[in-house]
């Protein structure tokens, strides 16, 4: 139906994590589910997004609940990896006021590690303009804004290499603020 979009993903496996060096060593199996629908009418476009996963990455420190380390592979072949899950939502909502400047909006929640470090959450929303002067260039003036309670989360930046981190050991929460200029050169 051209109003409506649904999607699923799953994913198994142990994200490259074991290799020749540690095949022996015990390992979890990560895995992964993804659902999404989403409406499309009169220029407007919102929908919903569930994921689930387990053993993806848990809390390498619970003393300061520092989330983002692997938990495939153990560290040694006398250590046993950490088993944990996490789950989050979002909902999305844009509207198109004509083929060239749209607004959109996005916010997502997403408890880190359930079986580790329960208290562990990260939310995150962020508010936009876009603008299409060309059919191949895409500009947009976003405002972010997230935060991690009860722990550290290290979120991945806008270029391919750069993460920021939120929180810590002392604050036990971090805030972050952000508002952006975006292009895209679509070719």
């Amino acid at each position: 139906m051209k109003w409506l979009t649904v999607g699923a993903g799953f994913y198994a496996g142990h994200l490259g994590q074991v290799n020749a060096t540690n095949q022996d060593f015990a390992h979890n199996t990560a895995s992964r589910y993804d659902v999404v629908a989403a409406v499309n009418i009169s220029g407007w476009r919102a929908g919903v997004e569930y994921f689930t996963a387990k053993n993806y990455k848990t809390v390498n420190s619970l003393a300061a609940s520092v989330y983002g380390t692997s938990s495939v592979v153990a560290a040694s072949a006398t250590t046993v990896p950490v088993s944990d899950k996490a789950d989050g939502e979002s909902a999305f909502v844009s509207y198109n006021f004509n083929s060239q400047l749209s607004a959109f909006g996005r916010y997502d929640h997403a408890k880190l590690s359930k079986d580790v470090a329960p208290d562990l959450k990260d939310d995150y929303f962020n508010i936009g303009v876009a603008y299409k002067p060309l059919k191949t260039i895409d500009l947009a003036l976003v405002y972010k804004n997230e935060k991690v309670k009860n722990g550290t989360n290290t979120i991945s930046g806008a270029d391919a290499n750069g993460s920021y981190t939120i929180g810590g050991a002392s604050a036990h929460d971090g805030h972050f603020d952000e508002v952006g200029f975006y292009a895209q050169w679509s070719f």
